[in-house]
């Protein structure tokens, strides 16, 4: 698997994370706050990455469209 395709699989499990609710986009840990790449920076990094991995011959992953509302 390239490194586009592992980072494609990691960007998809964030992107289910987020819907389903179990990943906040903004905390605080040891009184620093962090805030992780939006919804938005994602689907823009997910599409990237999709164009890597089609270029390079990967087929096993399917283009969908996530919409944040539904979830």
């Amino acid at each position: 698997m390239s490194e586009s395709a592992e980072l494609l699989a990691l960007v998809n499990a964030e992107l289910r994370r987020r819907i389903t609710g179990g990943a906040p986009e903004e905390f605080s840990e040891g009184g620093q706050r962090f805030r992780l790449m939006s919804m938005a920076e994602l689907q823009a990094l997910r599409k990237d990455l999709m164009a890597e991995v089609g270029a390079q011959g990967g087929s096993s992953f399917r283009l969908m469209q996530f919409d944040p509302q539904l979830g």
